[in-house]
């Protein structure tokens, strides 16, 4: 009797989890991406990968870190894969990581989202880390199961709801663009601003970073940063369903 219980149970447990899962084509370019529902949420399950806006209009991609810095100086939006200047690495990192965006892509009036979704938000994110228990266990909860740095030892997620964080790096702006922490970092963008700082160029906006140690140990928290990055930077960005 246990054994049969038990394997109901398992079966349940399956089916829910798999009512969870589910699939969303971009009609821009054909694009068949994972999604999943944790709470009252639908995310799409990987980073986005659009190298057009909504309406049709083309993101313009940063071949070079000039054209990128160009790109953030002028607050015009902007993409690239990491890391570019290694030309092998582009299709790889594209399919499995997606795009880099600056923040002036992500809140362009022509809608970087697929329709019937929306970059998320500050309060998405807050909404999300509370159905997963917390900013304590999100990191571990989110993040994937493979593919994070494990040199000072295991920094994989469990990856429990299928929200498949991943390393994707950022494009650091620190005077002049540089790549930075694949591996290490998983960054997204939000379309809340945070501040101006009057007098200077230093513009930041809201974004949320999943990391695999620090100095201390295993970090396995979300952070919600508001005040270390500028909208030129380049990071991973993921839609909620409308």
């Amino acid at each position: 009797m246990k054994t049969v219980v038990l394997i109901i149970s398992i079966v349940f447990s399956f089916c829910s989890i798999a009512q969870k899962a589910g699939k969303f084509k971009d009609k821009r370019d054909g694009k068949v991406y994972p999604t999943v529902k944790i709470g009252e949420q639908t995310w799409l399950a990987e980073n986005l990968n659009a190298a057009t806006f909504r309406n049709g209009d083309p993101i313009p991609e940063a071949k070079t870190l000039e054209e990128w810095d160009k790109a953030g100086l002028n607050q015009q939006p902007a993409w690239c894969y990491y890391d570019f200047r290694k030309i092998q690495d582009d299709p790889v990192n594209g399919s499995k990581y997606g795009k880099l965006y600056n923040w002036y892509a992500v809140i362009d009036s022509r809608g970087l989202a697929p329709e019937g979704w929306s970059v998320s938000t500050d309060d998405d994110w807050t909404v999300l880390s509370n159905a997963v228990g917390g900013k304590e266990k999100a990191g571990l909860w989110l993040k994937s199961n493979s593919g994070w740095d494990n040199s000072m030892g295991n920094a994989n997620g469990y990856d429990k709801y299928g929200f498949c964080a991943v390393p994707a790096g950022i494009v650091e702006q620190i005077g002049s663009s540089n790549f930075a922490f694949k591996g290490h970092r998983g960054e997204f963008w939000t379309t809340s601003p945070s501040k101006e700082i009057s007098g200077t160029n230093l513009k930041y906006s809201i974004s949320y970073r999943f990391q695999s140690h620090v100095i201390n140990g295993v970090d396995d928290w979300l952070h919600r940063d508001a005040e270390s990055n500028d909208r030129s930077d380049g990071r991973s960005v993921r839609c909620v369903k409308d």
